[in-house]
């Protein structure tokens, strides 16, 4: 960070400002970058973030540098955030710092102190596929140590607009704003005022489920600038870091970063710490029970409490090396999910030899008489979205497979969107096993049944063209037992008949 003094004017020792400019939002996000990103209803996150900062504030008389007015910073940001619902969350946060080392005593006050009180919420009005935007407005109360760089002494107010974008892999963040204070004056060369701040960054799934690797930029630009040279209240910084997620309810993010500019609060370099943990469990407690009622007849003795024998777990599947597709029970299960492009219904050419072998499957056992194509879809998104896309794919599948020779009679889809996860977590390897595919089988012919007889010749429903239809095979129908013979030869002649 830097001052430009052009008059080694005394500074009063009652100005207090707060220097931060990575602030832990505890959000779905970035460190130091909001998000529009919101979890389920009842979700809580807390934790903390410990940031080492070099030399935030530099004193520089007419672009000479006069030294450190702060030369060691340790900051830990302790807050939490809960979710009301998937629209609407709230938070709060308190900084504690400790300012260690000083070269110009006459403008430091370093110790120990706690940092401005932050609330606020943040609201996602438009939730669209992959696309989510909100606003978010937090008040920071002036509860910063007096005479010190810790905090400012006037209330201030932090809203801004909130967008990002989810690419699979890739998460795209931009968080832009103000910060409204009022306008504080100084002794050195520059003035503390309302600014503009803007913070984004992306975040790359390098470890599906376990680890992501992002980069952000995080600035602020002051709008009061009299008469002096603008360099003060200019702020910006990269951070680059790595986002852990050891178990499904605890995240750690480690963090470098590097001013770019000389305004206050920039550092030469900073390191960071955060820990958050999250859950979604709600506590809910029983009704109590109702009052045993007054009898002077003894109850009668209780029945027999039944034996209830355990389910065993289901047998892991065991794939053959060329194998992708095969029956089990009452499905037929697929060995890796059905891939499409990103947000339409367009197979990757990945997934074509699993649906080949899903056909195949059909083929050889005609006694599966109809299957259903069930799509699933991750909670993001709207229900519509879900739904619709959902659809979509699971007809692009039914085509595929009428194409592959499969009678359309056999087949039906149907979609189910967010509605049946198989997981409540929220990071992407939960995500990604909810968007799903699956193939029940909800028909098989008894063995003494006849082949069917499915009409000819086929069309295909979306087009009219001709469909070329393979005949599926039947299993061999069961051996007919043979007539008994009567022990008594002559028992027909007894009977008067030759």
């Amino acid at each position: 960070m830097s001052f430009l003094l052009w008059t080694m004017a005394a500074m009063g020792q009652e100005l207090s400002l707060d220097i931060e400019l990575l602030r832990p939002t505890f959000s779905l996000g970035l460190p130091g970058v909001d998000s529009a990103q919101i979890s389920r209803a009842g979700t809580i996150r807390g934790g903390f973030y410990l940031q080492y900062e070099r030399e935030p504030l530099v004193l520089y008389e007419f672009d000479e540098r006069v030294g450190a007015i702060i030369e060691n910073r340790f900051v830990l940001h302790a807050g939490a955030s809960a979710d009301i619902n998937r629209r609407v969350s709230i938070r709060a946060s308190l900084p504690l710092i400790n300012d260690v080392g000083t070269l110009v005593p006459e403008f430091a006050n370093p110790g120990f102190g706690a940092g401005d009180l932050a609330m606020g919420a943040r609201v996602a009005f438009l939730i669209q596929g992959p696309f989510r935007v909100g606003a978010r407005t937090d008040f920071l109360l002036p509860t910063g140590r007096d005479e010190a760089w810790q905090g400012d002494r006037a209330f201030r107010v932090h809203p801004g607009l909130l967008a990002s974008v989810d690419l699979g892999a890739v998460d795209i963040y931009t968080d832009l704003g103000a910060m409204v204070r009022p306008i504080t004056t100084t002794d050195l060369d520059f003035t503390a005022g309302p600014e503009i701040v803007g913070n984004g960054g992306v975040s790359l799934e390098v470890v599906p489920g376990w680890a992501n690797a992002w980069t952000g930029v995080y600035s602020r630009y002051g709008l009061v600038r009299e008469g002096t040279s603008g360099e003060a209240e200019t702020i910006a910084e990269v951070a680059a870091g790595l986002t852990l997620f050891p178990l499904r309810w605890l995240q750690t993010d480690l963090f470098f970063g590097k001013g770019v500019t000389q305004g206050f609060g920039t550092d030469p370099f900073r390191v960071g710490l955060g820990v958050t943990m999250a859950t979604v469990q709600k506590i809910e407690r029983p009704p109590p029970p109702p009052p045993e009622p007054k009898t002077l007849i003894p109850p009668p003795e209780p029945p027999p409490v039944p034996v209830v024998l355990e389910d065993k777990p289901p047998a892991p599947v065991v794939w053959e090396e060329e194998q992708l597709a095969q029956i089990v029970e009452d499905q037929i299960v697929i060995r890796d999910p059905i891939q499409f492009e990103f947000g339409t219904d367009v197979i990757l050419p990945v997934s074509l030899p699993t649906l080949q072998q899903v056909g195949d499957l059909l083929q050889q056992h005609g006694e599966l008489l109809h299957i259903v194509i069930e799509g699933h879809a991750s909670e993001e998104g709207s229900d519509i979205y879900n739904f619709d896309l959902s659809m979509r794919r699971t007809t692009a599948i039914y085509k595929a497979l009428i194409d592959a020779g499969v009678h359309p009679s056999r087949i039906s889809c149907r979609s189910m969107g967010e509605t049946r996860p198989l997981t409540t977590n929220t990071d992407e390897a939960s995500l990604a096993a909810n968007r799903r595919v699956e193939f029940h089988i909800v028909a098989r012919m008894d063995a003494a049944d006849p082949p069917p007889n499915y009409f000819q010749p086929v069309r295909k429903p979306w087009s009219g063209e001709p469909a070329r239809i393979v005949e599926p095979v039947y299993p061999p129908p069961p051996p007919t037992k043979p007539e008994p013979k009567p022990d008594n030869p002559d028992f027909f002649k007894e009977k008067g008949e030759e």
